[in-house]
């Protein structure tokens, strides 16, 4: 999770009269998307809906106020909807761009706090009177140690640190920490070396452009709109660094997804295109 400066984004106009009149008493926290009562869930982002329309990105304190921008991209939903709980209960403005919340600079605090208790909450815990094993972190530099935190949280393998540098976790999960040692030892550091980066191109959209693309091939491999946007936000996508929040091995999941299924739709193999860019579209699902 990253916090950045948020440059507050300009009003947006209206769509103009629509041609019926329609109900609405639902909306999507993340993305906006207007439903009626019986819709739980948002078709765009599966993210819950709630009774109150959430406060547009301009809207977040006055013009002169400056805000802020957590990058949850590596959040769970669930997580996501979590926090944005909290904040509605705390009265704490703020607003949604996808995976980004916006907040006001002056409430950084309080959101700090919530974001703590969230991710907290989300944590594996281990079983009370389970087995323990132990795994000294002591010769292990930081960097190694994150990467190592993170896959497990990843995993869902729940595990405690002690005395700074003593890995607990339960016995049962012994198998699973010493194969991601093992993996963490042998990665080549070039799997992890990314783009240089586009000046001016937002990577959540490219993200966004990704999974909407996958959404339509998975439902028609030789569709043309899918196969050309997904192409176009492929070649953004591997001149992109690793975006805000992302894990490492999340992001190089992604692009090798993406290079397998360039290779397949280069093949115009129907049926393995779908069911690749199914498997793609829900992994991008997690961070849009």
């Amino acid at each position: 999770m990253r916090t950045v400066s948020a440059t507050r984004p300009e009003p947006t106009s209206g769509a103009g009269l629509e041609p019926y009149t329609r109900v609405v008493t639902t909306w999507c926290f993340q993305c906006g998307a207007d439903y009626d009562d019986s819709v739980t869930e948002c078709v765009e982002c599966a993210a819950p809906t709630l009774d109150l329309p959430p406060t547009p990105p301009e809207q977040v304190g006055t013009d002169d106020e400056p805000q802020l921008a957590y990058e949850l991209h590596a959040w769970s939903m669930s997580g996501r909807a979590r926090l944005d709980e909290m904040l509605r209960s705390g009265r704490i403005q703020h607003s949604w761009m996808g995976a980004t919340l916006i907040i006001r600079e002056d409430d950084e605090g309080a959101v700090d706090e919530a974001v703590g208790v969230v991710e907290e909450e989300t944590r594996p815990t281990m079983a009370e009177g389970a087995e323990v094993i132990e795994y000294s972190l002591e010769d292990y530099p930081a960097e190694y140690r994150e990467r190592l935190i993170t896959r497990l949280d990843m995993a869902g393998i729940a595990h405690q640190i002690e005395r700074d540098s003593e890995l607990l976790v339960e016995e049962t999960n012994e198998a699973e920490v010493d194969r991601i040692f093992e993996q963490l030892a042998t990665e080549d550091p070039d799997r992890f070396r990314f783009g240089p980066g586009i000046e001016g191109v937002d990577p959540h959209a490219v993200v966004t452009d990704l999974f909407v693309a996958t959404d339509r091939l998975r439902r028609n491999g030789r569709e043309a709109r899918g196969r050309a946007d997904f192409m176009a936000a492929h070649d953004l996508a591997v001149e992109l660094a690793l975006p805000y929040g992302y894990d490492a091995n999340f992001w190089r999941k992604v692009l090798d997804d993406c290079e397998r299924l360039r290779d397949l739709l280069d093949a115009d193999e129907d049926d393995d295109t779908r069911a690749l860019a199914e498997e793609l579209r829900n992994l991008l699902q997690q961070v849009v």
